[in-house]
């Protein structure tokens, strides 16, 4: 989960609990110190109630454990991930790919910001590189000219379709911004297949990158 606001931010924290109890998965929360130290509004959600607490601990009776209890939806699981038996192995890997696929299937985000038919570039960006990349696309939007952007909120399941599909028929180049020295990068040209080419610029070390050097950056591609 990749927060790009204070907001989402907070939100993420009880999502991530959520998501991890429900498939039995560790979830990250990759924030940055831009979104560790700002300060911004928030509204927190309302607490879940009694009855959408029970229904959640309901998903749990097909795997947990339940000691000296019997009756319908009581069994006795166990629970181990250690398996010298090869054929029983085979199945709880197999297993396990299974539930990644239903992850895939339900947990791709993402936000589209500015992509069109017009866009002569698709921007792709995470995090608090997404809002700095957003002003530039607004300043570069007064002079007429287009640039989407395609920001993953969850970073896997990545929306790789998202970015194929936000490829439109005017786009040049697509261009990868992070504060990092290109984790996404790989994930981005999976998903762009050599369609047209892939340009990246990151800065590290506690250096953020300003709206201007995102502009000018792009202003050089429509020189191109």
């Amino acid at each position: 989960m990749a927060p790009a606001s204070v907001q989402e931010f907070a939100d993420m924290a009880s999502e991530a609990f959520d998501l991890a109890d429900k498939y039995r998965n560790p979830v990250m929360i990759l924030a940055d110190g831009m979104l560790g130290q700002m300060m911004e509004p928030v509204e927190f959600k309302e607490p879940l109630s009694d009855a959408e607490i029970e229904a959640k601990g309901k998903q749990h009776d097909s795997w947990c454990i339940c000691p000296n209890e019997d009756g319908e939806g009581k069994h006795h699981h166990e629970i181990n991930s250690l398996e010298i038996d090869p054929l029983v192995l085979e199945k709880h890997v197999n297993d396990l790919y299974k539930k990644y696929d239903v992850i895939t299937q339900n947990e791709i985000r993402y936000e589209e910001f500015n992509v069109s038919d017009d866009n002569e570039i698709l921007c792709v960006a995470w995090g608090t590189a997404s809002r700095i990349v957003k002003s530039a696309i607004n300043e570069l939007k007064k002079d007429g000219k287009s640039v989407g952007l395609i920001r993953p909120i969850n970073v896997w399941p990545y929306p790789y379709e998202a970015v194929a599909k936000a490829i439109g028929p005017k786009v040049k180049k697509v261009y990868v911004f992070e504060l990092n020295k290109g984790q996404m990068l790989d994930d981005v040209k999976i998903a762009v297949n050599g369609k047209v080419p892939v340009d990246f610029w990151g800065k590290v070390g506690g250096i953020v990158f300003t709206p201007a050097e995102i502009q000018a950056k792009l202003e050089a591609c429509f020189k191109e």
